[in-house]
């Protein structure tokens, strides 16, 4: 579908939008999305929003660069000052602020947020909370003894010296944190714990994250701008009253239910029709789609 990740709705709103509204409840006033993977949609979106909330400013790439070389290309946008770098594809919690606070106070090059995730649990920390080695994957050797090992979040916050020290071109930015780390230089690791955290890079992530929402798994606050009423029916969407909608169900904008048409526990994006009598069960329905049959289970993109 002609969709990035950053712009899949999460309750019908796309989920770069919440991680904005978590950026701003932070005092964060100044934001900038790197973009490279349908470029336009993203600039069509953000233009089309441009007067809602806080300005954004669109970094796009011809080419890949790298989560470093991304960095270094806002170079000039980030100035003298302190960065938080947050993927666009997290439904989360994590309170920002604590751990801006945390790393105004830790004298390091840059902090990553880390949590407790066994399947990811890569990031090897001392005692004292420093960095002292990432592993690629899980089953590369362990040669390094850690206090703990842990995952990281997506989220870090990185200060302009290091930004600067980032080499013009493609570069990933945890080659860059290893190499600080072996030149002795500081990259601390903030834990946090309590928190909800989601990856929507997967089908079942994405549901999952629904389906948290609903049954109360995932607090209110990973959505902090809205207020949840269950089904979740965007207001230019037409539903015929005979129509049945239940569960974690969300309907997007422009779309249309017709009568004795049934959805449950399903995500339908934007000016979808669902004809009627169809029935839509457990699953994912993209822009634009027209369903008249029954499905279960399925993607429709």
């Amino acid at each position: 579908t002609k969709r990035p990740k950053a712009l899949m709705p999460v309750l019908n709103v796309p989920c770069i939008e919440h991680i904005i509204d978590h950026l701003t409840f932070a005092g964060i006033s100044e934001i900038a999305v790197n973009t490279h993977h349908l470029f336009g949609i993203m600039t069509a979106y953000f233009e089309e929003r441009a007067a809602e909330r806080v300005p954004v400013y669109l970094s796009p790439e011809k080419e890949i660069l790298g989560t470093a070389g991304a960095l270094k290309k806002l170079q000039n946008f980030i100035g003298d000052e302190t960065v938080l770098v947050i993927n666009c594809d997290i439904v989360t919690n994590i309170d920002i602020r604590q751990a801006l606070s945390y790393h105004s106070g830790a004298g390091a090059l840059a902090t990553l947020v880390l949590h407790d995730h066994p399947d990811y649990n890569q990031v090897l920390l001392d005692e004292k909370g420093c960095i002292i080695g990432i592993y690629r994957k899980k089953t590369e050797g362990r040669n390094i003894s850690a206090s703990k090992t842990l995952a990281f979040t997506g989220v870090q916050i990185v200060e302009p010296e290091l930004v600067k020290s980032i080499p013009a071109g493609y570069s990933d930015i945890i080659d860059i944190y290893i190499k600080n780390i072996k030149r002795g230089g500081t990259i601390m690791g903030w834990v946090t714990s309590g928190h909800y955290w989601k990856d929507i890079g997967s089908i079942e992530s994405y549901k999952k994250v629904h389906k948290d929402l609903f049954y109360g798994t995932a607090p209110p606050d990973v959505c902090p701008a809205m207020k949840v009423r269950w089904p979740v029916i965007a207001g230019s969407a037409i539903v015929d009253e005979k129509a049945r909608i239940e569960g974690w169900t969300c309907v997007g904008d422009k779309s249309i239910i017709e009568k004795d048409a049934e959805i449950v526990n399903s995500i339908v994006w934007e000016r979808v029709a669902i004809k009627s009598g169809a029935k839509v069960r457990n699953s994912i329905i993209a822009d634009g789609a027209v369903i008249s049959g029954e499905i279960e289970n399925c993607v429709i993109l």
